[in-house]
């Protein structure tokens, strides 16, 4: 599976350019051909895939694919937001942030 980095998604049926590099330096001037995938939607380079812990195909250098990023983002800022509420606002982002972190220690 590859993986487009501009369009955040797998492909499965990239577009394939044959490209050819010729050796000036040898005699007979062999040639040397590559399969390049690109992205047919947007025509970037593309990446290999790899599965997220959830199952989702996502970039292989990435830990955690977008979806799960999203829903981390959403859930802690309702944690936020949950807690400045409970408090009446009385603490800051820093001071949750901090708060927050002491659960998992």
């Amino acid at each position: 599976m590859l993986w487009c980095r501009k369009c955040g998604v797998a492909v499965t049926e990239p577009l394939i350019v044959q490209e050819t590099l010729i050796h000036d330096e040898l005699d007979g001037q062999p040639v040397e051909k590559f399969n390049i995938p690109y992205c047919p939607s947007c025509f970037s380079d593309l990446d290999d895939a790899d599965r997220c812990a959830c199952g989702e195909w996502k970039a292989r250098d990435s830990d955690w694919c977008q979806e799960c990023l999203e829903i981390r983002n959403e859930t802690v800022q309702h944690c936020i937001n949950e807690i400045r509420v409970q408090r009446k606002m009385e603490l800051n982002t820093d001071q949750i942030r901090e708060l927050m972190m002491t659960y998992f220690e």
